[in-house]
């Protein structure tokens, strides 16, 4: 034990004695004096005086014993450290012994190998020489089997420009060609090794050449049969060149057809326009009367009265019908809201689109339902058309007058496929359910509703919303995505198929964005 540690220890013991000296010095006296702390009793003054100088001696020795040894301060401080850093230093001890241990075995190893390998090259140079002397009666043997390798590669050459112009019927034959050419080369091989071999080399050239001749025969009525299908070449020709011409003929009635129709759209369109005028000046005309832009409003433009499926398996003059029926209905809706019966006995009067082809007279209602009737004829290949009636102008209740509506039939499609994704956000870790339910209205109010319009369906008739979720779902939703610990990417997707006319019914799937905390 070093000097300096047997110092500090005497010095610890007496700095000990000195203390406890002290403690029962100043108890004593304080017990004399009847002094009291606290309030306390003198007896139980002194008592706790000698307790805290007993509870002061360790301290104040360790205290003294890290300040004067750096050895104290590493047991008490830096322990578990070092037990760490020796088991650590013993486990790298311990994996060096081993990968000693595995050097030497494979260090013997390799020493027998080298032994091995001395041995065997002796044994590699006496073959060598013992085929030194075989190599000059090998090469007489390889010219001859050389010149026979021509003779064959000169008839293959001679089989492969006639059968040129057979091409994929030819490919089996050239295959088998090849074949020989492997077979040969391995037939020079074992020539190669020894005289005995070339007897059996040379049978096997003989079987080349009868394999030669069969394929030749095989050839002459591949060449046959090319000649009959060039024969029926003139006749496939023919029917391409009439294939063409039906060809060209439809693509000239298809462009007619798509002039006709584009003809009619700008037509349309200009009407459209006339009739956007006409409601910009009847808007005016509406607002200065002050008493009636005051009144409450009925309908304003573009508020559904009436939606129905109209199939287009009947005939044109029955699906006018069956469009202008509906009216009937619109009228009724109509009127329970204060819309007033005209002349033609019901609240609703249709005045559009008008049809492009009236110029010369304004167009009854029964005018604009057979123009549409024609229009979703043409569109037959469609069967189901979604048929809505509309508000065409604001109503108002001091108006007293029917709603004029516009009828417009929409191809009812389908929109979205079941379980496909409308639309997505992420919600990010510890978002608070403020945030969740922000980010939830968002989705559904901006994302779900501007994908929807994109892809043409058509809102609620009654809310004008699209994919609507009661509160308890909501609330569920945001439970959910708040046991998560990680950002999740929420998606919105149809339980079933959507066409253009049904109402959007979704679902919520949560996906994680990211690792938990856990994994990383």
């Amino acid at each position: 034990m070093p000097a300096y540690t047997i110092v500090v220890l005497i010095g610890l013991v007496v700095l000990g004695a000195l203390i406890a000296w002290a403690g029962d010095v100043i108890g004593y006296r304080l017990g004399k004096q009847r002094a009291s702390i606290f309030g306390l009793r003198p007896r139980t003054t002194a008592r706790l005086v000698g307790a805290i100088a007993g509870a002061l001696l360790p301290l104040i020795g360790l205290v003294v014993a890290m300040a004067l040894s750096p050895m104290a301060r590493t047991a008490l401080l830096e322990l578990d450290q070092l037990t760490q850093e020796q088991q650590t230093l013993k486990q790298t001890i311990d994996r060096q012994e081993a990968s000693a241990r595995k050097a030497r075995a494979q260090a013997a190893r390799f020493r027998a190998e080298a032994e091995k390998a001395q041995d065997d090259s002796r044994l590699l140079r006496g073959l060598v020489d013992k085929l030194k002397g075989e190599s000059s009666r090998l090469k007489q043997d390889v010219s001859s089997l050389t010149k026979t390798r021509n003779d064959l590669q000169a008839k293959v050459s001679r089989i492969e420009k006639q059968y040129r112009k057979a091409r994929e019927q030819l490919a089996a034959a050239e295959s088998e060609l090849v074949a020989a050419q492997q077979e040969l080369a391995a037939a020079q091989s074992k020539l190669a090794d020894a005289q005995q071999e070339l007897e059996s080399a040379e049978s096997e050239v003989a079987e080349l050449e009868t394999s030669n001749k069969e394929l030749q025969a095989e050839a002459t009525k591949l060449k046959a049969d090319i000649d009959g299908l060039r024969q029926q070449i003139p006749t496939l020709q023919q029917q391409v060149a009439e294939l063409r011409d039906e060809v060209a003929s439809t693509n000239e009635q298809l462009s007619g057809t798509k002039q006709e129709l584009e003809e009619v759209r700008r037509a349309r369109d200009v009407r459209l326009e006339q009739l956007g005028l006409l409601e910009r000046e009847y808007e005016r005309y509406r607002k200065r009367q002050a008493g009636i832009a005051e009144s409450p409003v009925i309908y304003d433009a573009g508020d559904v009265l009436l939606r129905a499926i109209v199939s287009t398996e009947q005939t044109e003059e029955q699906l006018a019908n069956t469009l202008f029926e509906m009216l009937p209905f619109a009228s009724l809706a109509a009127a329970r809201k204060g819309a007033v019966r005209g002349e033609n006995g019901r609240a609703t009067l249709l005045v559009a689109p008008w049809p492009p082809e009236i110029t010369d007279r304004e167009p009854t209602e029964y005018d604009i339902v057979e123009y549409w009737a024609r229009e979703m004829k043409k569109l037959s290949a469609i069967d189901k058309f979604v048929v809505s009636v509309v508000a065409f102008r604001r109503l108002t209740v001091a108006e007293q007058d029917q709603l004029h509506v516009a009828m417009w039939p929409r191809p009812n499609v389908r929109v979205f496929v079941q379980d496909e994704v409308i639309a997505e956000t992420v919600v990010e870790a510890d978002s608070k359910p403020v945030d969740i339910f922000k980010n939830i209205m968002v989705l559904l109010r901006y994302k779900v509703r501007q994908r929807a319009q994109q892809e043409g369906l058509l809102a609620n008739p009654e809310t004008g919303q699209y994919g609507a979720i009661d509160a308890g779902e909501l609330f569920k939703l945001i439970e959910e995505i708040e046991e998560y610990d990680c950002d999740v990417k929420v998606q919105v997707m149809p339980i079933e198929d959507i066409y253009t006319a049904d109402q959007l019914r979704i679902k919520f799937v949560i996906h994680r964005e990211s690792p938990t905390k856990s994994d990383e």
